[in-house]
């Protein structure tokens, strides 16, 4: 079966114009899945070898200290790339687990040979770098702003960015998302509703 890849070139439009030859070339490293809730797409200790792109479903990037603790940061949700980044960039073992929080359908994009594919489809090469920049730019903002905002102020937040996210995640995840006690979050909610 061939995939349908049109929300996956959607999502890139914002990052600029592919040509039909490039996303005919695309499609040759795209695979579909639907995989169930719970399931490991990473772990720790792997070297990464795909990209994710999720159709539909909720995902989320957790880190696993030696005592156990889990610690979530990052949620990804319908129409958003998924993948151990540090592990795809550097080609050694990720540091963090991705968790399917709901059954997903997901487009795979195979990483073996991308590299090469880049360097011979320089358009798709600038709308990947164009894409990278701008999840940088996002990620270092919410660093910085976590650094000054109030539990109550990360929660607003996270409501804003994610709407429907309480109803689909579980509120010790968001919780350890946002470097807040369970019961920190809880008395939050309770204040709001």
């Amino acid at each position: 079966m061939i995939p349908d890849i049109k929300p996956l070139l959607t999502y890139l439009a914002p990052f600029g114009t592919l040509s039909e030859e490039d996303q005919h070339a695309i499609q040759n490293y795209i695979t579909y899945c639907a995989l169930p809730q719970h399931h490991l797409l990473e772990q720790a200790g792997e070297i990464g070898k795909h990209y994710y792109f999720i159709l539909q479903g909720a995902v989320r990037s957790y880190l696993l200290d030696e005592d156990g603790t889990e610690t979530t940061f990052r949620f990804s949700f319908e129409n958003s790339l998924e993948g151990s980044f540090d592990s795809l960039r550097t080609g050694k073992p990720a540091s963090s687990y991705i968790e399917l929080l709901e059954p997903c359908r997901l487009l795979v994009i195979h990483t073996d040979s991308l590299a090469q594919f880049l360097l011979t489809h320089p358009t798709v090469r600038q709308v990947v770098d164009k894409h990278n920049t701008y999840w940088v730019g996002k990620l270092a903002d919410r660093l910085t702003r976590f650094r000054t905002m109030s539990a109550t102020q990360k929660y607003a937040w996270i409501q804003q960015e994610y709407p429907a996210i309480v109803n689909r995640v579980p509120l010790s995840y968001i919780a350890s998302y946002l470097g807040l006690r369970l019961e920190t979050l809880s008395r939050i909610r309770a204040k709001r509703n």
